[in-house]
């Protein structure tokens, strides 16, 4: 594939080889790399060879085709050709394309394309609605269903870890859709239209053109994505006009391709993934950790085993308010880059992006320190509440206080301070990435920071822990309980109950930055919570958890972090480690005193074996 695609920057001499790759006896995957090389040379015989094989092409390769062949004006008319001798049928260009055609610029094009074209206007989207509406009587095969949905639907969807996620999340979109709506959305995709995913034709100085929605803008360019994520990046001083369609990427006529029972099929798929599935039991009592719900019965906790089903609960219900934590499908490669390097006395710092998902890259701090000697444990340090985000912990800037990924690096720990969303140099919006969180988008980037850690050749990856202030606090906390290879967890000023949060006011909690449904599912009130942190201490269990909760902190009362602990603690002595759930209550307000420090730090130590 890669040999394949490299040949569309050689000699066209060695290009023009790649025809035998388009017969339709080849996978659509070389057909597809084959005339996306064959489409960059300007060169007449390109749209000969593109044409040739037309009759055998899929409905996915045929769209690349179209899409190579409107290119440039004189593969057009070479297209218009084709049409008039009926080797291309006017029936196989969809809708968008018809009406492209017929409104192009050039007036020669524009004009026959309306005198090939006449009878292929759109036809009106609202009568083939009603003449398939019969579909929604059938009984669907969901299984048939899935089948359809990956050939016909894979290339710009995803689901079930089937597909390319082309347009907006399906499944987030799917759970307010009736069978009628779903019905209008396949056949009529541009009725409503989203404006993110609307088509757009860009013209170039040169004679380009493409189409596509836009994926990514820079000062200096546009990158359009269609189908199967392919994508045209186009520089800005290169481009003539810019033009939206008013037109959805989806196209207008999968009623050719789909009879009244894929319509059927695909819908009744559609809604079984949509549905919500059975909910986790709701426990009214929080702090009564020792019991499980069997359905309707109470069961006592007696065992590691029966803990195992009310922690399972406890990760589902989180999942309720913070959405779901994504699975591996959503990595990609860490692709570290180092921005700039400083040697300091006992470690040296490097300012680093890395990439956390597809169109994604993470700013941290990473300190490893000097005359390593063996693989050192490692430490993910996590920020508070502040501008200047990972600069705070790496001790660049801020309160000396709150400098401790410099103090662990300086101790013997590599160290990495990542920015959380919107913090220091890195901005992103995470509902935008389809997260129903700030929360889930931090914890799913911090696990990405663990594999990160685990990457490097100076770190022992069985050896790695957490710590955070404030924001970072909690963040410890959560990233925690999804990701076992954390081994001791340090929490400053970072939770109590939810019931003696500013008093049960919960709206901290729940502005864009934390968890939105907090608010918009369960309206800030601590009863209707389907988690809160006594149970989060509690599935840390039998880790080694460190909390600084000072006596005076305005933001996490203290009481209710005594609560927490109070609650958490039977779970602790089940599993054998009493001892390990340990809360230091320094005379002070929100803050992490160097005494308090100290004790977490040597606390740390013993947790990860740190060889002195």
């Amino acid at each position: 594939m890669a040999a394949v695609r490299l040949l569309g920057y050689g000699p066209f001499g060695d290009c023009a080889k790649l025809s035998g790759l388009l017969e339709p006896t080849n996978p659509s995957e070389i057909q597809l790399a084959a005339a996306r090389a064959l489409s960059l040379h300007d060169e007449p015989k390109v749209g000969e060879i593109l044409l040739a094989p037309w009759s055998g092409y899929s409905p996915i390769v045929r769209r690349e085709i179209l899409e190579a062949l409107l290119a440039r004006p004189a593969r057009i008319k070479q297209l218009l050709d084709a049409v008039a001798k009926k080797h291309v049928l006017a029936s196989h260009l969809d809708a968008a394309r018809v009406e492209q055609l017929r409104k192009h610029p050039d007036e020669a094009i524009r004009k026959r394309a309306q005198a090939l074209l006449a009878g292929q206007a759109a036809p009106a989207r609202q009568k083939i609605v009603e003449e398939d509406r019969a579909a929604l009587d059938l009984k669907p095969d969901l299984l048939r269903g899935k089948a359809v949905f990956k050939k016909t639907c894979a290339t710009c969807h995803r689901l079930e870890n089937e597909g390319i996620e082309v347009g907006p999340d399906l499944l987030s979109a799917l759970r307010n859709k009736t069978p009628e709506t779903l019905l209008i959305d396949i056949l009529d995709p541009s009725r409503e239209v989203d404006p993110r995913y609307v088509n757009y034709i860009v013209d170039t100085k040169a004679g380009r053109r493409f189409t596509g929605m836009i994926a990514v803008e820079t000062p200096s360019s546009i990158t359009l994505r269609r189908a199967e994520k392919a994508e045209d990046t186009i520089l800005r001083a290169q481009i003539d006009t810019v033009q939206a369609t008013n037109k959805s990427l989806m196209p207008d006529d999968l009623e050719k391709l789909l009879t009244k029972q894929d319509l059927a099929d695909v819908i009744g798929y559609l809604q079984l993934v949509a549905a919500p599935k059975s909910e986790p039991p709701f426990y009214s009592d929080k702090t009564k950790l020792l019991i499980y719900l069997d359905g309707d019965k109470e069961q006592r906790v007696k065992t590691a085993a029966d803990w195992k089903k009310r922690r399972d609960h406890i990760l589902a219900n989180m999942q309720l308010v913070m959405g779901p934590l994504p699975d591996d499908s959503r990595k990609v490669a860490l692709d570290v880059r180092v921005e700039e390097e400083v040697a300091l006395d006992k470690f040296t710092r490097k300012k680093i992006t890395f990439a956390v998902e597809k169109g994604d890259r993470v700013s941290a701090y990473l300190l490893i320190p000097k005359g390593l000697k063996e693989r050192a444990p490692a430490m993910l340090c996590l920020h508070q509440t502040t501008k200047i985000g990972k600069g705070e912990p790496a001790g660049i800037e801020g309160s000396k206080n709150l400098n401790y990924a410099r103090e662990l690096a300086e101790r013997g720990y590599v160290a990495l301070a990542p920015d959380y969303p919107n913090f220091g140099d890195y901005q992103c919006d995470a509902y935008e990435l389809g997260y129903q969180s700030a929360t889930m988008k931090g914890i799913w980037n911090h696990m990405r920071a663990v594999d990160l850690l685990q990457s490097l050749d100076e770190v022992d990856g069985e050896r790695i822990g957490v710590i955070g202030h404030s924001l970072g606090g909690h963040n410890s906390l959560f990233v925690a309980v999804f990701d076992p290879r954390l081994k001791v967890v340090v929490t400053s000023c970072g939770f109590n109950a939810f019931p003696k949060y500013y008093k049960g006011d919960l709206t901290g909690w729940s502005h864009k930055g934390y968890m939105p449904r907090i608010a918009s599912v369960y309206g800030k009130d601590p009863k209707k919570m389907p988690f809160d942190f006594p149970e989060v201490l509690a599935v840390l269990a039998p880790r080694p958890v460190f909390i600084n909760a000072p006596l005076k902190d305005a933001n996490f009362e203290v009481s209710g972090v005594k609560d927490c602990v109070e609650a958490a603690l039977p779970v602790y002595e089940l599993l054998g480690a009493k001892e390990k759930l340990i809360a230091s209550h320094p005379d002070c307000e929100h803050a992490f005193p160097p005494e308090v420090r100290k004790e977490a730090y040597e606390i740390v130590d013993k947790a990860l074996k740190l060889n002195k």
